[in-house]
């Protein structure tokens, strides 16, 4: 369900930790695609739901690109 929708960042080596991105974070979301491009080394995020309060959700369109 949505009310779980989070707009933290994790990345796992050997044990999971937290990043803290040094520019804004994309929307916190759901139901979207995420794919790693191992040639340039970047997690690519595409599309999914934001949702507010109650019951309203809105479809999001955007990419996001995370490199590190």
């Amino acid at each position: 369900t949505h009310q779980n929708q989070v707009d933290d960042l994790w990345a796992r080596t050997t044990a999971w930790s937290e990043l803290t991105p040094t520019s804004a974070l994309s929307p916190a979301r759901d139901r979207h695609a995420l794919v790693y491009d191992t040639r340039r080394n970047v997690v690519l995020v595409f599309g999914g739901r934001t949702c507010g309060g109650g019951t309203h959700c809105r479809a999001l369109g955007d990419t996001w690109e995370l490199d590190w």
